[in-house]
């Protein structure tokens, strides 16, 4: 199976930071704007630019969203009593943490799902690389190889070639973003599309509608594991609540 660079460039700490911190910024940028379509996102927001709250999600501007705030309550509970798995993700958002989980925790929920292996095996080669040698077809030979035998082997061969899509082309060759697997698929390659523009990146890929705090969720945790918790914007940061949290439990 292919490897990725070794003896990466930025402290170790610093990639398990920015993994949890691209997780929860992306998907607090996603969530007030889930299930809509790219057109209506244009339409009623104009782009999402920053943290927004929405009535629909009840997400205050800021916020850790369910999948940043469970993360934090999933690691304080597994320190304090040593329990396994606990409920208070939601369950389509269970797997994208759950992969993030296991690469900085050593997998003590022991999800065994394809999306959350999968997850798993992407984050862990991108917290191992180095940012200025990454790249981003050995990744995505790694994933296909990772992905041997499961549900999303054909669909990541099928995108293989799309990478370099406008993003609303690449959604369609992702099959959508309308389902977990699909908006993982597609938070992956828009990551591998342009692995190193962390701001842009991020935006474009919840901008395009669908499952938008999965798209957000997955592409922000492997761009935060590559490029460390200092390569977001400040006020991403500074703006989201509980950020200290994130920085305190992945050590």
């Amino acid at each position: 199976m292919s490897t990725p660079p070794l003896s990466p460039s930025l402290p170790k700490s610093d990639r398990t930071r920015g993994a949890l911190l691209g997780l929860a910024v992306g998907e607090t940028l996603g969530r007030p704007i889930d299930k809509m379509s790219h057109q209506n996102v244009r339409t009623y927001f104009k782009g999402i630019k920053g943290y927004v709250g929405h009535e629909r999600t009840g997400v205050e501007a800021g916020a850790i969203g369910p999948i940043a705030a469970g993360l934090v309550a999933r690691v304080d509970g597994l320190r304090d009593s040593g329990d396994a798995l606990a409920d208070d993700l939601p369950e389509e958002a269970h797997n994208v943490a759950g992969g993030t989980i296991a690469v900085l925790y050593g997998d003590p929920y022991r999800v065994g799902s394809d999306l959350n292996t999968l997850q798993t095996a992407a984050l862990r080669y991108a917290i191992e690389s180095i940012p200025d040698a990454f790249d981003a077809d050995l990744f995505w030979m790694h994933l296909e190889e990772s992905a041997r035998g499961t549900s999303l082997a054909q669909p990541l061969a099928n995108v293989r070639d799309a990478r370099d899509f406008f993003p609303l082309d690449l959604a369609d060759a992702c099959g959508g973003t309308d389902t977990a697997e699909s908006a993982w698929l597609f938070g992956v390659a828009m990551f591998a599309r342009n692995p190193r523009l962390v701001e842009a990146t991020l935006l474009s890929s919840v901008n395009v509608g669908g499952w938008a705090s999965i798209v957000g969720a997955t592409a922000g945790s492997l761009l935060g594991a590559l490029n460390g918790w200092s390569a977001f914007p400040a006020e991403w940061r500074d703006e989201l609540i509980g950020a200290d949290g994130l920085r305190v439990i992945a050590g």
